[in-house]
């Protein structure tokens, strides 16, 4: 990931001072949420200004084509439990995907087969335990509005 190839910004006000170039669609960007804009987000560009981008069961469409992915399988490193993983074809970008068709349930523990302590627990379908919570599937279907961008991580359901 290149840290000015949009441009470059002053130091702690963050004003860009030199435009070089905008993000290209499936291209990796680092950027920081207007909502958060003490944290650092690593994304992929998924719909650019005046692109309709559809998300609908986990796929996405952008201007009425459905993204190419290739299902790999169960994803599996213990913390998730029937979450796929995917391969994405994202306009020259290729990138892992999971996945989870079904309604996911997050528990507040990891699963007892999750190495790491700071997770939660990602199940993916059938009965989830007492409690865990379901995510809702709340999709997505937007005109991107000029200047700005759609952007995606791998979990779409996180």
């Amino acid at each position: 990931v290149e840290k000015f190839a949009y441009g470059l910004r002053l130091p702690i006000v963050h004003t860009k001072i030199l435009d070089i170039g905008a993000p290209k669609l499936g291209q990796v960007a680092v950027f920081r949420p207007p909502f958060k804009p003490w944290q650092d987000w690593i994304k992929r560009v998924a719909g650019l200004p005046g692109d309709h981008v559809v998300v609908r069961d986990d796929r996405l469409i952008i201007n009425g084509k459905k993204i190419p992915m290739v299902v790999n399988g169960i994803y599996k490193n213990g913390c998730y439990r029937n979450i796929e993983i995917a391969t994405e074809y994202l306009g020259k970008y290729v990138h892992q995907v999971l996945l989870c068709p079904e309604p996911l349930a997050v528990t507040e523990d990891p699963l007892p087969t999750c190495p790491r302590t700071d997770a939660q627990g990602y199940i993916c379908g059938g009965t989830p335990p007492p409690d865990a919570f379901l995510l809702p599937k709340k999709g997505m279907n937007a005109i991107v509005p000029p200047g700005d961008y759609v952007m995606i991580g791998d979990n779409r359901d996180n």
